[in-house]
């Protein structure tokens, strides 16, 4: 069920021109079995979400649903925190000209995400530390998006912070 519109003009499309409107939802419905297709969901019980760092004020026992990101395969609680942490939105899906649907802008899908991209900053900042949480996702890549974080680091100028104690005094 697709929602109602949001303006009048939007009214008047919808109601008079039937053609665009299942343009439209077809569309829409391609975008979703792309997303449905490109991010995996998994039910799991909330004690081996907790132990991927998810935290929920449930039984152990209890079952719920995660998503995976397709790039670093980190589990997320929902959908919004996957396109928030992973740059992975349905809602901006676009199938690319070598035919993979991945984000329109900057490419997070299959092979790379936000979350891989902040960690290769951190790579090459300062002392190239990074988190542990980090690390157990590097640990876990497939071998071709491995590829292309070492890439990405190996490329990427390494920067040091500048504190005040750096700065020459005024």
């Amino acid at each position: 069920m697709t929602p109602p519109p949001t303006t009048a003009g939007e009214q008047l499309t919808i109601d008079f021109d039937p053609a665009t409107t299942r343009v439209q939802a077809a569309a829409r419905s391609a975008r979703d079995a792309a997303f449905a297709e490109l991010v995996t969901t998994q039910t799991v019980t909330v004690a081996d979400a907790r132990a991927h760092d998810l935290y929920y004020q449930l039984d152990d026992d209890d079952t719920i649903t995660v998503w995976i990101c397709p790039a670093c395969g980190t589990w997320e609680a929902n959908e919004m925190l996957l396109a928030n942490n992973h740059g992975i939105d349905r809602h901006y899906l676009v199938q690319w000209p070598n035919s993979e649907w991945a984000n329109d802008g900057a490419y997070y899908g299959r092979r790379w995400c936000v979350a891989l991209d902040l960690t290769a900053n951190h790579a090459t900042y300062a002392d190239g530390h990074l988190h542990s949480r980090q690390l157990a996702m590097l640990a876990q890549l497939r071998p071709d998006v491995r590829e292309r974080y070492e890439h990405e680091v190996r490329n990427r100028p390494h920067r040091r912070p500048v504190g005040r104690s750096a700065r020459p005094a005024t």
